[in-house]
């Protein structure tokens, strides 16, 4: 078999180098269409740069958003009533939701941190509708420190409870665990570019930090053609990927119960059902987490059974998840961790 000669070899390097850059010139000027939605983060990025990369929007809540180098994006602190959803916004000025300012002291009443997606945020509903605050009106005068931000997976959330969460001496961590953001995890850039964990030798490392401020990632150039390289990637391998998810999202949530409880607070999960789940009764939680619950150190929470007989009476149960949860969902939530919180015998660390 003839070996290619070295013009040969030239030649075709150079035919590679024209369609590669045919196809960064086409992606440049909006002739290269967008695959319909993957779980890829080279797709994320790519339709990040389309929509928002000349404006340098974070996400398209970019109004409560600020960069994050730690988190990729956080909630902007002293926001003063934004609409978002339908919902105002107000934020205190450590960035939690809600107008109060809680200081670093915990009173005496019981001190919650809860963490979690846009679901414990409150998207949609007012400050005072969120579960988070329903149980903070239910246990007061304890508290409840409102951490989530929307668009987060559990590697953001960690970290979170890792930057602020701690330093409040909780005496329960809780983390509204929805299944989705268990795909967040393997993602390097979803709403904006964020952290990731990548596992060596069985243990967490940190990668893709210090994440770029918004503007100094759309004036980078960078090529974008390999980008669809990698989404060609993220599908065929897609079930590799995910069963490496699993493994990291598992180390992820271990480490978030043990530096809660090395901290001294009670881990709790309050799983986050959809509507079909709600409607008969019957949630479907994800393995991992059966697994953190049938251990025993973390009070779970699961308050199917109470929106399925809240929705029985409802003549439009689909309108309660019109836009996440409604404020009667978010009630109903509270009033399930209140009532578990109380059967487990949860109560504040002396002071």
């Amino acid at each position: 078999m003839r070996l290619p000669r070295r013009d040969e070899i030239l030649l075709m390097a150079a035919s590679a180098l024209l369609c590669v850059a045919a196809v960064e010139v086409a992606i440049r000027v909006g002739w290269m269409p967008l695959p319909d939605p993957i779980q890829s983060s080279a797709w994320r990025r790519e339709r990040w740069l389309r929509t928002h990369g000349v404006s340098g929007l974070v996400t398209h809540q970019a109004r409560i958003d600020r960069h994050d180098p730690l988190l990729g994006w956080t909630l902007l602190e002293n926001l003063d009533g934004v609409r978002v959803g339908g919902a105002l916004v107000h934020s205190n000025s450590q960035g939690m939701r809600g107008r109060r300012e809680y200081p670093l002291e915990p009173g005496a009443g019981l001190r919650i941190v809860a963490l979690g997606d846009s679901f414990t945020f409150g998207e949609c509903v007012e400050d005072g509708e969120s579960f988070p605050a329903q149980v903070e009106a239910a246990i007061a005068p304890g508290e409840v420190l409102n951490l989530a931000v929307h668009g987060h997976g559990h590697d953001q959330q960690l970290l979170r409870l890792r930057q602020q969460g701690l330093a409040q001496r909780p005496d329960v961590v809780l983390l509204g665990f929805l299944n989705a953001d268990i795909e967040r995890n393997q993602l390097w850039f979803r709403d904006y570019a964020k952290p990731r964990f990548r596992l060596r030798g069985g243990s967490l490392a940190l990668e893709n930090v210090p994440v770029p401020a918004p503007d100094e990632f759309a004036a980078d150039f960078r090529l974008r053609a390999p980008g669809y390289l990698q989404m060609l990637f993220d599908v065929v391998f897609a079930d590799r990927l995910e069963r490496r998810n699993r493994k990291r999202t598992e180390a992820i949530l271990n480490a978030l119960v043990s530096e809660a409880r090395a901290a001294g607070a009670q881990p709790a999960l309050v799983y986050l059902p959809s509507l079909e789940q709600s409607r008969v009764g019957r949630a479907n939680p994800s393995r991992l987490y059966r697994r953190l619950c049938a251990g025993g150190e973390v009070l779970c929470i699961d308050p199917t059974p109470r929106l399925h007989a809240f929705l029985g009476g409802e003549a439009d149960p689909a309108s309660h998840f019109r836009c996440h949860y409604s404020a009667a969902l978010h009630r109903e939530i509270a009033r399930e961790i209140v009532a578990a919180l109380g059967a487990a015998g949860v109560r504040p660390a002396p002071r």
